[in-house]
């Protein structure tokens, strides 16, 4: 085996978790779905009745897109379910292709290449993993909706191949422009900003054009491909070949500009560095200003998304009384009343974004080592508890503010439709969710305490969380599985509360926090 098939291979072996943490989590819940939908669409009438209701919804339209119809199994899936695959898809894309020049900030490349691999083998190691991700993704998207054709009306073999070819172009494009960004960039964590930025921008391209109802437009975004591609319902193979020549024509891009520049070079401003003197009086301040633009981020999305979600609190609540969901929307939450109905599918899916944020926080730490922070802060006197304190405070704080923030945004933004006294529950849901949040951070920090490579583990419970709290009713799981959450436990001050389970919540916290400072103080850092 050649010296650049080695490092090939040995980067791909370094990503093959995450590539099943990613894979796994986006295709289980694509799995799920097709015999919920069945049990629901089970008679043409209600399939035209919902085509109809969702169809004249501006609302529905710019969060999932057009609806096909008649609205079958095999079109809900895609409509729905897909737009969530194709952000996930896409933020994968961006944190595995991201890391792409990572080894060059380390200074691991000049080793390499003085080894004698050549820039197109280092060149190599960089895309091999995203793009297994994105064939991953696809075939397994593939199989799980195929298997299940002889058993839900509505799903088709070549629907199925259509839609995994659609989220593998969405990450395999979004895998071009961040190695682009890489190589323009100065350092990895600007790439991933820059990819990140490309996906909102891409998001809000594809609202764009179906808001001016303009199909042509969709071509620009990578957001817009599948309903061009039209799985389950027109299945336009041919539209896939330009798009599959446009995702190759991006990485060839990349490799141009990479094969081009110097080492260490850029042309876009880099997020690491500042003219701005940093002045801090203890290392939980240090933390924070360090991790300042990631709370800043994310204040952005969820304190928007509150704000969007209340301004469309009005229209989508009159489409699911016309549309005849009361027994969904009462399945998924457990309410009866329409306005609280809505503001609690609001306040938890808000609350799943806090309880992401809390463990991205805290995973902080795992880059913090591997890229030999930490050995800094422990040489010049900080102890290991101060770090692991300071982080779990940063990230207690950070989830406090994102909750208020977004409840806040929510409350004032729905109160116009529905009143003060109604509204304040949307402040409430969304504080609910923050001992969950809370306490998936500190199950980051306690497997990031055993082994710096475990961290990534907390992403599997945060992902079945979502998936009870925003599917559970639909999936109709067993009672008692419901009840293995972060998310879904709420506060009311004039009714019942989840007080238990909160206070579950709250213990577990407790405990993870307690254990993570037993288990840090007693392994080795930086050699793992």
């Amino acid at each position: 085996m050649s010296t650049s098939s080695t490092l090939v291979a040995a980067t791909l072996r370094a990503e093959i978790r995450t590539i099943l943490v990613w894979t796994v989590s986006i295709c289980g819940l694509i799995a799920l779905m097709p015999s919920a939908y069945a049990y629901f669409l089970n008679e043409p009438s209600t399939n035209d009745l919902l085509a109809q209701t969702i169809g004249g919804s501006s609302a529905i339209g710019i969060l999932y897109g057009p609806l096909p119809e008649p609205a079958t199994v095999g079109q809900m899936v895609q409509w729905e379910i897909g737009a969530f695959a194709l952000v996930a898809t896409a933020l994968m894309a961006v944190s595995i292709a991201g890391r792409g020049r990572t080894s060059e900030d380390s200074g691991l490349r000049e080793l390499v290449q003085a080894v004698g691999i050549p820039r197109a083998g280092v060149f190599g190691s960089q895309i091999i993993a995203p793009v297994t991700a994105s064939a991953a993704v696809a075939l397994t998207t593939t199989l799980v909706i195929a298997a299940q054709v002889p058993f839900v009306d509505g799903l088709t073999v070549s629907g199925a191949v259509l839609f995994g070819l659609a989220l593998g172009l969405n990450a395999l494009a979004y895998t071009g422009l961040t190695l682009i960004f890489g190589q323009l960039a100065r350092d990895s964590r600007s790439a991933r900003t820059f990819g990140y930025i490309s996906v909102a921008v891409g998001y809000a391209v594809r609202v764009g054009a179906d808001g001016a109802d303009a199909p042509t437009l969709r071509w620009l975004t990578p957001f817009g491909w599948k309903d061009i591609l039209s799985p389950f319902t027109h299945n336009a193979w041919q539209a896939g070949i330009p798009m599959l020549i446009a995702c190759f024509a991006l990485l060839l891009v990349a490799w141009l500009l990479f094969d081009s520049r110097e080492l260490h070079g850029g042309m876009l401003p880099a997020f690491d560095s500042s003219t701005a003197r940093l002045r801090a009086n203890n290392y939980f301040v240090f933390e924070a200003r360090m991790e300042l633009w990631r709370l800043g981020s994310w204040l952005v999305v969820v304190t928007a998304l509150g704000a969007l979600f209340g301004r469309l609190a009005g229209s989508l609540i009159d489409l699911l009384q016309s549309g005849g969901f009361d027994e969904l929307m009462e399945q998924m939450t457990g309410l009866t009343n329409p306005g609280a109905q809505y503001i609690a599918v609001c306040a938890d899916f808000l609350g799943i974004l806090v309880m992401f944020a809390a463990i991205q926080i805290t995973i902080a730490l795992a880059g913090s080592e591997r890229h030999g922070y930490l050995d800094n802060l422990l040489a010049v006197g900080l102890s290991r508890a101060t770090i692991l304190m300071s982080c779990l405070l940063w990230m207690i704080a950070a989830s406090l503010l994102l909750a208020a923030a977004g409840g806040a945004a929510l409350m004032a933004a729905s109160q116009p439709y529905f009143g003060f006294d109604q509204a304040v529950y949307a402040l409430w849901g969304t504080l609910s969710a923050l001992p969950g949040a809370v306490a998936a951070g500190a199950v980051t920090l306690l497997l990031f305490a055993i082994n710096r490579r475990y961290s990534a583990g907390a992403w599997i419970p945060a992902v079945w969380s979502t998936s009870v709290a925003w599917f559970g009713g639909l999936l109709r799981f067993p009672e008692w599985l419901t009840k293995l959450t972060f998310i879904g436990w709420r506060v009311d001050p004039q009714g019942s509360s989840d007080w238990a389970a909160i206070a579950v919540l709250v213990a577990v916290a407790c405990a993870a926090s307690v254990l993570a400072l037993i288990v840090f103080r007693r392994r080795d850092v930086g050699l793992q």
